[in-house]
């Protein structure tokens, strides 16, 4: 897939930036849908590390593009720290010490299949 190149070492280099997304509806993507993310949201999220936050409701087409750019500008600023976190710690932290973590943001339009009984 030429995504990275082996170095010395077992060590690794990006072909690719490291804010690029997987093609909409692609194998990659299918497969973070039917595995990762599956995986991911299977806890209650109550450890002191970990945050959910799920709202919703009723939006103007307005609000819905107004809440697509503050998902894009969250999704650049949280690479940005991983980014950062990563370049300070490479030769300072121990790989054992630090550990993996993952975000997920999302947004479409939704509505709750167990409503549909209470439309009118």
């Amino acid at each position: 897939m030429k995504v990275i190149e082996l170095q010395p070492g077992n060590r690794v280099r990006l072909l690719v930036s490291r804010h690029f997304s997987w093609r909409p509806g692609g194998p990659r993507q299918r497969c973070i849908h039917q595995k990762l993310l599956r995986e991911f949201t299977d806890t209650r999220f109550t450890g002191p590390q970990e945050e959910f936050f799920f709202h919703g409701g009723e939006v103007s087409e307005e609000g819905i593009a107004e809440l697509q750019q503050v998902l894009r500008n969250a999704t650049r600023q949280c690479a940005q720290i991983l980014d950062r976190d990563r370049d300070r710690d490479r030769d300072r932290a121990p790989r054992d010490v630090r550990q993996g973590a993952a975000f997920v943001l999302a947004l479409r339009p939704w509505k709750y299949s167990g409503f549909k009984q209470l439309e009118r």
